[in-house]
């Protein structure tokens, strides 16, 4: 949590940061940039680690006797910080940032802070360098971390003579004994107390309506159209595809189009499949050839209804997380997708998967293609809202979709899994090779449990469509 133009904002995070709540690439990034910190630290070797259980005296005693600091602690009277890593050299220090992002401006503003800090402290900082992942950088067969990197100096990014203002500033307004109040503005959108800031709201309201542009619903909010009651006043001029929604949740009944489910079913040809894959994309390649950020596809999972009546078999795949995983993924992904099998996905992810796979294994293009052409999209009845529960607030991913149809279910959900989200299965997948092998091989039968569960969800969809259709 950083602080923001926003007083409310900076008052919870000194008084409410529980309430802050991080989605999954905000968690991913960070623990992305905690990787790419460990690696930083090898390109300035023989420095003191800090720990933060006692950093700050730690920091004092480590000044005096060395000139490479990782994770040095500062405080003055109105802030701390952390350096990542710290160079002292003649009375003068280096200090460096170390991040997966790329919004250079907003790190030198974090830069510009730490060095407030510390020439408080009267530690006169020299140059702020940001250390971040060169988006360019190829794997070769080993990584090279100093190519992995690219190292900027930000000084004329430099605005640390304004940092003790506003840090002073920040502090008054976290004194403060209630929050202060703030206006609702764009930047709320991707705020961690969105949800906070907005629970005394009608619910449902305004910013619940998907699809709408952010702006759009800031404008009705100030022109005090908040409840979806407000809202539905608005027929003659508001977008008829948000009153679809706003209709269906004042009524508080499903909407069902049984002509365009009909339809949808009609397209569909036994054997019927279900396909969902896992993927990952990790910033720093892990191997040879690969680009920051390359995709790697890890896991599938495959039910295969092959008459009606008939209960689906279950096909399945994930990689070691040690060992490139596409060839293997390829060949057991062939053998159980027949050419004659419908295969549903939900959403066009899948698609954009096979088209990946056969770029990166030629060897089974032909199958693959086979595969593509015979795919149709699950989601599609319920993104066009031919079959549309109000508890879906709007959405069609499968998590919303599936508690919707199935709301008291115990047999279909997530919750009761050990990895219940894609965020989730991505970090579990890349942790996997810094596993023992006995709990890498736990690790790997919920990750095939989790990917299990989506396919199993597509086959409970596809009969909530055909009951909803007759």
């Amino acid at each position: 949590m950083k602080c923001s133009e926003c007083e409310r904002h900076n008052w919870l995070v000194k008084n409410s940061p529980e309430s802050y709540e991080q989605d999954e690439a905000h968690i991913f990034m960070e623990n992305t940039s905690k990787e790419a910190k460990e690696l930083a630290k090898k390109l300035f070797r023989g420095g003191v680690q800090i720990s933060e259980e006692d950093g700050l005296y730690e920091t004092e005693r480590a000044l005096k006797k060395h000139t490479v600091l990782y994770d040095a602690y500062f405080e003055n009277d109105v802030a701390s910080c952390t350096v990542d890593i710290m160079v002292c050299k003649n009375s003068k220090a280096d200090i460096y940032l170390v991040k997966s992002g790329v919004n250079v401006y907003y790190f030198a503003k974090e830069l510009s802070y730490q060095k407030m800090v510390l020439q408080s402290k009267g530690i006169k900082v020299k140059n702020m360098y940001l250390m971040l992942i060169d988006r360019d950088y190829v794997r070769g067969r080993k990584l090279n971390i100093k190519k992995l990197f690219k190292i900027t100096n930000v000084n004329n990014l430099d605005n640390s003579k304004n940092m003790y203002r506003r840090a002073t500033e920040i502090g008054v307004t976290q004194g403060l004994p209630c929050e202060p109040y703030s206006e609702v503005k764009k930047y709320c959108q991707h705020c961690g107390f969105f949800e906070y800031c907005f629970k005394d709201l009608p619910k449902p309201n305004i910013f619940e309506i998907s699809g709408m542009d952010f702006n759009t619903k800031l404008g009705y909010y100030n022109k005090g159209i908040i409840s979806f009651k407000d809202f539905a006043k608005l027929e003659d001029e508001a977008d008829k595809s948000y009153m679809k929604q706003v209709n269906c949740s004042l009524s508080n009944k499903p909407m069902v189009n049984k002509a365009k489910l009909r339809e949808f079913l009609g397209t569909l040809k036994y054997p019927i499949g279900f396909l969902d894959f896992e993927t990952v994309a990790p910033l720093i390649p892990e191997f040879e050839g690969h680009k920051v950020g390359e995709l790697i596809i890890t896991q599938f999972s495959y039910h295969v209804i092959e008459k009606e009546g008939e209960k689906p078999k279950h096909y399945e795949f994930v990689g070691d997380g040690i060992n490139y995983p596409e060839k293997e993924l390829c060949k057991a992904l062939c053998n159980c997708i027949k050419e004659n099998h419908t295969v549903l996905m939900y959403s066009p992810y899948e698609k954009m998967c096979i088209k990946h796979l056969i770029n990166k294994q030629p060897s089974f293009a032909k199958d693959l293609d086979v595969i593509k052409k015979n795919l149709v999209d699950l989601e599609e009845p319920f993104r066009k809202k031919y079959l549309y529960h109000p508890l879906m607030q709007g959405r069609s991913s499968i998590k919303k979709v599936l508690p919707a149809l199935y709301p008291h279910s115990r047999r279909l959900g997530y919750d009761n899994l050990d990895v219940k989200n894609g965020a989730m299965a991505v970090e579990k997948y890349l942790d996997l090779k810094n596993m023992p092998r006995p709990e890498r091989l736990i690790m790997i039968e919920k990750l095939l449990n989790y990917c299990c569960m989506d396919t199993l969800a597509m086959v409970a969809l596809l009969e909530k469509i055909r009951e909803y259709a007759k």
